[in-house]
């Protein structure tokens, strides 16, 4: 049977947390199987079923998951100034192929709980995306513990660190 290896990232459009990149290894069995657990495009599954289909695909199938949290990412940006180039070793965006949608599941999975050790590292909810809730407890973030302390916990090079080092 042939092998279907799915990669798929996470935080890759939210300013605060980590890039998370995963792959998951699966032959058609793994990948019927995969699908009759439920797994499917991330987006399109509530958080707390994110967590519990990690665990089982972590538990099932070959995988990997590499997360690059936020002050060593805006490191490797600076020095490649690119972050498709930061993705280059490159993956599929093909939800539709169950084993990406696993690797899209383990990835948000790793994403969530690096989001929730952050905001219980810094005593504040770190929101999720990049919109106006964001820059909000951006400012909140800043005010508490300094502009420097910013690059430990977001992307520096999203418009909302722009915004805020105004």
């Amino acid at each position: 049977m042939e092998n279907i290896l799915g990669i798929d990232e996470s935080g890759k459009g939210d300013f605060f947390g980590p890039l998370v990149i995963a792959g998951v290894l699966a032959d058609k069995s793994g990948g019927e199987k995969l699908t009759r657990a439920g797994v499917r495009d991330s987006k399109k599954i509530a958080d707390n079923k994110i967590i519990e289909l990690s665990g089982w695909i972590s538990a099932n199938f070959i995988h990997s998951v590499v997360s690059i949290g936020p002050e060593k990412y805006n490191q490797l940006y600076n020095q490649i100034n690119n972050l498709n180039k930061l993705l280059a070793w490159g993956h599929v965006r093909a939800e539709s192929i169950t084993q990406v949608a696993a690797a899209s599941i383990l990835a948000r999975a790793a994403f969530l709980r690096q989001m929730e050790k952050l905001s219980a590292l810094y005593a504040m909810v770190l929101p999720k995306g990049a919109g106006d809730l964001v820059d909000k407890a951006a400012a909140i973030f800043v005010r508490k513990y300094g502009m420097d302390a910013l690059s430990k916990v977001a992307k520096v090079h999203f418009k909302n660190y722009k915004k805020i080092a105004k």
